[in-house]
């Protein structure tokens, strides 16, 4: 009996199938690897290079060709000049107001600035309100107290014209009328409430000396015009001059006048001072004798209240007291031509 051959299965069929595609598919990788490799993104140049190069064999159907896409920007030529004549005319616009900001600022400064030039004026009128004020007010309390002061005095005033008046007594022992000075003169300035020493009697021994020295030196018949001293407050000028002797009709030198100079000022001392018993006033008194010595003063305006307190205490010491009143600024002068002293 004849067998039938038995049929093949389908996994005999499937795995060399299976073997052959997998074959395939490796020599096909192996294949590609074994090729050079290019970027799967070409660059533009490379791209447009190669196709400007490679020719192209066969024509291509119309169907085929790629039309590159239009380039359509995504706003419009005529929507951007739109903009741009629209961002033209804001510019326009925003500049006078710039201009009227800045203008506004600007008197905005000025305000403020005229604003504090006037606080500082308000405030510098207010303190002088306030000092002139304050000196009002002092003034006010000056006049016050002056007019208390008025009305004090006013009453003492009263008083003392209702007061009694004492006796008047007269001068004992002295004649009012002036007699020429006896012995020597003794000098004094009063002046300014103060009383000073003129010792001309040194001063014209100075005067000797310096003259026979200066003679000597220059040998001049006219004379010679100096000054010596000081001594104590005062200097000497002095002028000496040839002159004629009436009697022996010889010819000489004289002289012809002299001038107080004063070396301090303020000089001597005040009343009170000279009162003192070691004052120089009264050492000047005590050498001198008042029978033999006249005290003469020269007194200027300022000095003759001075004067009457000193000239009572010389009366009471028994001095012959002479007055030579003086208008200020001359000084205390003499020369032969002169007058003699008269006191009393």
């Amino acid at each position: 009996m004849k067998t039938n051959p038995r049929p093949k299965s389908m996994l005999a069929v499937a795995i060399p199938a299976a073997m052959m595609a997998f074959v395939a598919v490796s020599l096909a990788v192996w294949q590609w690897r074994s090729q050079p490799q290019e970027p799967l993104v070409k660059p533009v140049a490379t791209i447009v290079k190669k196709t400007e190069v490679k020719p192209v064999e066969t024509p291509l159907v119309a169907e085929e060709q790629v039309e590159e896409p239009e380039f359509k920007p995504a706003v419009s030529p005529e929507t951007l000049d739109s903009k741009r004549k629209s961002l033209t005319r804001l510019v326009s616009s925003v500049k006078p107001a710039q201009s009227q900001v800045q203008a506004r600022a600007q008197d905005l400064k000025s305000t403020w600035t005229t604003l504090q030039e006037t606080s500082l004026k308000v405030h510098s009128t207010t303190l002088s309100a306030e000092t002139a004020l304050t000196e009002a007010q002092a003034e006010d309390a000056k006049l016050k107290a002056l007019a208390k002061r008025q009305q004090e005095l006013a009453k003492e005033f009263k008083q003392l014209a209702n007061a009694p008046k004492p006796p008047r007594e007269g001068l004992s022992g002295f004649s009012p009328v002036a007699k020429p000075a006896k012995g020597n003169e003794y000098h004094f300035e009063v002046r300014d409430g103060r009383v000073a020493f003129i010792d001309l009697e040194k001063l014209m021994e100075l005067v000797k000396k310096d003259f026979q020295v200066r003679m000597r030196l220059s040998g001049s018949p006219r004379g010679i015009r100096s000054e010596v001293g000081p001594v104590g407050e005062y200097g000497l000028a002095y002028e000496i001059g040839p002159a004629n002797d009436l009697l022996s009709g010889s010819t000489g030198f004289g002289m012809k006048g002299w001038e107080v100079v004063p070396a301090r000022d303020p000089r001597g001392e005040t009343v009170e001072q000279a009162m003192q018993g070691l004052s120089e006033f009264q050492r000047s008194i005590k050498r001198l004798s008042p029978r033999e010595a006249t005290i003469t003063m020269w007194v200027y305006p300022s000095g003759f209240t001075a004067f009457r307190q000193l000239r009572d205490q010389l009366h009471t010491q028994g001095f012959m007291v002479a007055a030579r009143p003086l208008p200020e600024g001359v000084p205390v002068r003499g020369s032969p031509t002169g007058s003699l002293s008269a006191g009393q």
